[in-house]
């Protein structure tokens, strides 16, 4: 797959495919870093590249998609994550105090 055609695509057709494994983290990655690389001297629209860090995550990543099932969040949260979340949700106040003017 062409670099700029990885790019077109939506986050879920991108994890979709990495999860079919046609295409891998680090491919992703790099065609991203040529894109900025390519265009950000015209726009500017980044102050720090990190791309050293970028592949280092991405490294992993592939090597995770290789062995694992399927990588879908909804899969691998635990159900105490869960819990906690519902908990922490139900002790948010459901309404604020009125701030008084000075």
């Amino acid at each position: 797959m062409a670099p700029s055609d990885m790019l077109n695509l939506t986050l879920s057709e991108a994890a979709a495919r990495v999860e079919r494994r046609t295409l891998s983290p680090v491919e992703l990655t790099e065609a991203a870093l040529q894109r900025i690389a390519a265009v950000d001297k015209v726009l500017s629209a980044y102050i720090t590249v990190c791309g050293e860090q970028a592949r280092e995550v991405a490294q992993p990543a592939t090597t995770s998609a290789r062995s694992t099932v399927s990588p879908s969040p909804s899969r691998t949260t635990s159900t105490r994550a869960v819990s906690a979340r519902r908990q922490a949700r139900r002790s948010w106040p459901t309404s604020f105090p009125q701030r008084t003017p000075p």
